[in-house]
């Protein structure tokens, strides 16, 4: 009489034993990714906020105000000039300026206006 083909108990356990640890591994390994990536976002909401309100400021012909509680971002935005806790744009282009700090999930990024053309960098 010939063996039946098929697998264990034993062998399936250990497969599944296998995968089981390769599935708890894969978001530890996963987290600094998505980290970045969400950090990434913050950095580019903030940027894009600071491009709109220049904008606006040029368009309208009036002068707009940002301070850090316009930013709805997830992250801490705190506006580093010791002048003023907020950032001016004016009408011909140019802003206050100053350095802001974009802060999110133990990463951190300065942004820098400048005073001339009002440009984010």
């Amino acid at each position: 009489m010939k063996p039946e083909a098929g697998y264990t108990l034993l062998e399936l356990l250990v497969v599944l034993a296998i995968m089981a640890l390769l599935i708890a591994a894969v978001p530890g390994m996963a987290l600094p990714v998505v980290n970045a990536v969400r950090f990434s976002g913050q950095v580019a909401a903030v940027t894009s906020r600071l491009a709109t309100a220049h904008e606006a400021a040029i368009e309208t012909g009036q002068v707009v105000t940002i301070t850090t509680a316009d930013f709805s971002t997830s992250a801490s935005v705190t506006i580093l000039s010791p002048d003023s806790p907020a950032i001016t744009f004016y009408p011909d282009g140019s802003a206050t300026g100053g350095p802001l700090r974009i802060t999110f999930a133990g990463r951190e990024k300065t942004l820098t206006i400048n005073t001339v053309t009002g440009s984010v960098r």
